[in-house]
């Protein structure tokens, strides 16, 4: 028996290519190379943490549908007009679950932009946070016109910018 010198697997004196690497074992000869102990593969490291992504809230399935169908403009109007739209939505609609849901996701969106305007207009002096909230405001607007687009599709979707913002749960 032979060792191969890439691997060091014993192999049959008249092989020409290590099975376990591949290597060609016609110029070597018989070449006795003392065997080193391999030692077994450690196991993988243990997993590493992976950050959750946050998983979409789909609360479709706990409203009627035919309260999905009966308010959809109303909510539509939530997203499109603001604090105007909310008002006509729970004068118009005050007892739909649907309606109630779309205008406390709408109530978080114009917090949130009422906030960082306010945040932005205090410390405009510095540059930097008056950019910043501007980017916030772009997210939140992109997040607006998502929404928008679940609620024509007959969806309760929270949207992830305001997943974890508990109040007017």
């Amino acid at each position: 028996m032979k060792n191969c010198p890439n691997c060091r697997n014993q192999v049959d004196d008249n092989a020409t290519f290590c099975p376990v690497c591949g290597t060609t074992l016609d110029a070597i000869g018989h070449i006795d190379i003392p065997q080193f102990h391999k030692e077994p593969a450690s196991p993988l490291p243990s997993a590493v943490p992976v950050q959750e992504i946050p998983k979409v809230c789909d609360h479709t399935q706990n409203f009627c549908k035919s309260d999905i169908a009966e308010n959809k403009l109303l909510c539509l109007g939530v997203y499109l007009l603001g604090a105007v739209g909310i008002i006509i939505a729970l004068l118009m609609s005050h007892k739909s679950e649907f309606t109630r849901f779309h205008v406390r996701q709408s109530l978080k969106f114009i917090i949130l932009e009422t906030l960082i305007l306010l945040f932005s207009a205090i410390l405009c002096w510095t540059f930097i946070v008056p950019i910043l909230g501007m980017v916030a405001l772009l997210v939140l607007l992109v997040a607006r016109i998502l929404c928008f687009v679940d609620v024509c599709r007959g969806k309760a979707v929270e949207s992830p910018v305001l997943q974890y913002i508990k109040f007017l749960s």
